[in-house]
């Protein structure tokens, strides 16, 4: 289990469950499954091996994550599977590039760079809920009517 976050991660604690279970080639997970799993994460947590952040399992030392895109012939993650920081990723990957984007214009780039060829409601709710973070924190801000990363906002994108 901490080699999959460490591999993968961050992850989803869902994603983590049923990959954990089809490791064991259990079809189906089970609240059974899911308890003792969940058991194991809250073990690696208080031990150190990996940190959690809501619902999001990290690596150890892993504190950013790069926007990242399914490999070819892989599905698309649901979007409450892409966590917040890696949507922030995006967007600063996208107004840094851009040098600006109104804020209507940013929300499906955002989405495209993790892959995201459509929009729907969910997914769009997630990218305007990341843009509305980095401006709250002065991350991006705007200058009329278009969003731009701030000073320091380059250092992020290392």
């Amino acid at each position: 289990m901490v080699h999959v976050v460490s591999q993968e991660g961050p992850l989803h604690q869902d994603v983590l469950i049923v990959r954990v279970a089809r490791m064991y080639k259990l079809l189906r997970t089970g609240s059974v499954v899911e308890q003792i799993i969940l058991d194991q994460i809250r073990k690696a947590t208080k031990e150190g091996a990996i940190r959690r952040q809501g619902d999001f399992l990290w690596p150890r030392n892993v504190n950013e994550v790069k926007p990242r895109r399914p490999d070819n012939g892989t599905a698309l993650r649901r979007i409450e599977h892409v966590p917040p920081e890696e949507l922030e990723g995006a967007a600063l990957v996208v107004a840094y590039l851009a040098a600006g984007f109104a804020a209507e214009e940013l929300v499906p780039e955002i989405t495209r760079v993790l892959g995201y060829l459509r929009t729907g409601a969910q997914v769009e709710k997630a990218a305007r809920r990341a843009v509305a973070r980095l401006v709250k924190v002065g991350v991006l801000v705007e200058r009329g009517g278009f969003l731009f990363p701030s000073e320091g906002a380059s250092s992020q994108l290392r």
